[in-house]
């Protein structure tokens, strides 16, 4: 990833990827579309976790709410579309130095004059200049030092992470994260969804038969269509249209936004 993209755009960028992958993915539907359907708290918790496991951790109310909404990938492609990017992070926990713990001592410790710790809840502080794997080892020192301990601990008072500390955070999350790799460039990948959703609707299954000539007919389509695909992809042969395809199809089964290259 090249040092000039921002925190703030590569999160971006993540974010409205993995939704548009994730809408088309069969499990996160089934997930998105019946988490508040039921009542029973068992099928409600395994929908949760299911989502969490692809990152969805945050704004799962939001997530269902959006998760029919039809994006104009042709937009995406000339760069005409305003992008729905929502201050819903992604990946994002925290960890790792104790800064405040309370064990059993009370029930509620107020620290500082106004935060408030319930029992066996701690505030930590996160550097950042770790690995995240250093920071998972951290993390679970922490927890089996103190898990169900009844020492309260008091270090040094830290404020609650700021905005761009949770982008950090989310940024060092996602990068950790086993597959996921990408450029920030949306015109491959708005190429790449436009020929899965040309597909979905023509003939519902992925891929179909080699027979029906599939990409020869999206690559005509769309470079006529879109200025800026026949500009990028006007002399692109079809191997390249088959890569974006299959590139779509892997990030869509995979609900992660995976390498282009």
């Amino acid at each position: 990833m090249a040092s000039t993209i921002s925190d703030e755009e590569y999160c971006l960028f993540h974010r409205f990827w993995a939704f548009e992958y994730a809408k088309r993915n069969d499990e996160f539907q089934h997930a998105i579309g019946n988490i508040f359907r039921t009542d029973d708290a068992d099928e409600k918790k395994i929908h949760k976790a299911k989502l969490a496991s692809w990152g969805f951790v945050g704004w799962i109310h939001y997530y269902h709410m959006n998760w029919r909404s039809k994006l104009n990938v042709l937009g995406v492609i000339d760069d005409n579309e305003q992008l729905p990017m929502p201050n819903n992070p992604m990946w994002s926990t925290l960890g790792i130095e104790q800064i405040e713990y309370n064990g059993e001592r009370d029930v509620h410790y107020t620290f500082s004059g106004h935060h408030r710790l319930n029992k066996y809840e701690a505030l930590v502080k996160i550097d950042y200049s770790l690995p995240f794997g250093l920071l998972v080892e951290a993390l679970k020192r922490e927890h089996d030092y103190y898990h169900g301990s009844s020492e309260l601990v008091q270090f040094i008072n830290v404020g609650i992470l700021s905005n761009s500390d949770r982008i950090k955070l989310e940024r060092m999350n996602v990068s950790s994260v086993e597959g996921v790799s990408f450029e920030v460039d949306h015109t491959p990948r708005a190429v790449g969804l436009w020929v899965w959703d040309f597909v979905e609707s023509r003939w519902g299954v992925h891929p179909p038969s080699r027979q029906t000539g599939f990409l020869s007919e999206a690559m005509k389509i769309v470079r006529s269509i879109s200025p800026t695909a026949n500009a990028r992809y006007g002399a692109s042969m079809h191997q390249t249209f088959s890569k974006l395809y299959n590139r779509t199809r892997a990030c869509i089964e995979a609900v992660k936004v995976l390498t282009f290259k």
